[in-house]
């Protein structure tokens, strides 16, 4: 029997296609095995609803760290590669001059445009 291809709830399904919306992924969500079959779901939603997947500069640092450490360096290698594929669908935002944690970057941006935005955390 094949693997079952990953299925995205219907309240982030139906999230996706508001107006206002804001998608953005952690590193840990970035590093797990399913991440690449999350995206085979999340690609299609992102393209018709012409959105893109919001990666704060810090996380990139922290996956490019984690390819120096001998337990995480295959599964940080493996989602820098799928984030090379996707390009086109993921914005990059931020810089070396934001916080070195990504976490502190997420309470930042989301305190700071909660009203504006909704926003939503893959973690």
């Amino acid at each position: 029997m094949g693997k079952e291809p990953y299925k995205l709830s219907t309240l982030l399904t139906d999230l996706i296609q508001r107006e206002d919306v804001k998608i953005f992924i952690d590193t840990c969500s970035m590093m797990k095995e399913s991440f690449d079959s999350f995206l085979s779901a999340l690609i299609p939603l992102l393209d018709v609803n012409h959105k893109k997947l919001v990666i704060p500069y810090s996380c990139l640092q922290e996956l490019k760290k984690h390819e120096d450490s001998f337990k995480l360096k295959k599964q940080a290698k493996s989602a820098i590669d799928s984030l090379q594929i996707i390009s086109e669908y993921i914005d990059i935002r931020g810089n070396e001059d934001d916080c070195s944690f990504a976490d502190n970057v997420f309470l930042r941006v989301f305190t700071q445009f909660r009203t504006k935005y909704n926003l939503i955390l893959i973690s």
